[in-house]
């Protein structure tokens, strides 16, 4: 028995035995409710850590995407750059070819 226990059944004892069972009743309902508490808080806290690994992974897939996506147009002005110049310089040095 803990020194709670003990502490509470000290207690207890200057009370009637239908007291002392409804206090033990509720003592008993309220810890209960207060491990009820503890893992719901426990359960939340895992939930958010796993909304923001989430939200983190969801980002980075989207940077990606984003950065893909301006490495491609990046690579097609470059390649149009390219074929212009070729097609201008061709323009002013005909006999090259």
């Amino acid at each position: 028995m803990s020194q709670q226990q003990q502490t509470q059944a000290q207690g207890l004892e200057s009370f009637d035995e239908n007291t002392r069972r409804e206090l033990q009743q509720f003592l008993e309902q309220e810890q209960t409710k207060a491990r009820i508490q503890t893992q719901i808080h426990e359960f939340t806290d895992t939930c958010w850590d796993l909304l923001e690994m989430i939200d983190s992974e969801l980002a980075t897939r989207r940077a990606n995407r984003h950065s893909r996506s301006r490495a491609e147009r990046s690579t097609e002005r470059r390649s149009l750059l390219l074929f212009a110049l070729d097609a201008a310089d061709a323009a002013m040095h005909p006999c090259d070819t």
